[in-house]
């Protein structure tokens, strides 16, 4: 769950404009995830501060919330002109 968390999470940073490296990722556990059934996923920009760039999701299965993170991405420098 952890890592199909950070791939949304950074997915929603990259559609939102903002795209970086995973600084931090806090995951947190709510109930077993059920095999062969479908997940519902969720995800949100939450704030951009400079080069730093928080966002939340949520996974769900038959409604039920099994998975919330929140994560902090850097956006890499900005590159200098040669």
């Amino acid at each position: 769950m952890a890592a199909t968390l950070d791939e949304l999470l950074g997915l929603v940073t990259v559609l939102s404009g903002h795209g970086g490296f995973t600084g931090r990722l806090e995951v947190e556990y709510h109930r077993p995830v059920p095999i062969w059934t479908d997940l519902d996923l969720e995800g949100r920009l939450v704030a951009v501060e400079g080069r730093k760039v928080t966002a939340a999701g949520v996974i769900r299965a038959e409604g039920a919330v099994c998975a919330t993170a929140t994560g902090l991405f850097i956006k890499p420098p900005p590159t200098p002109a040669p």
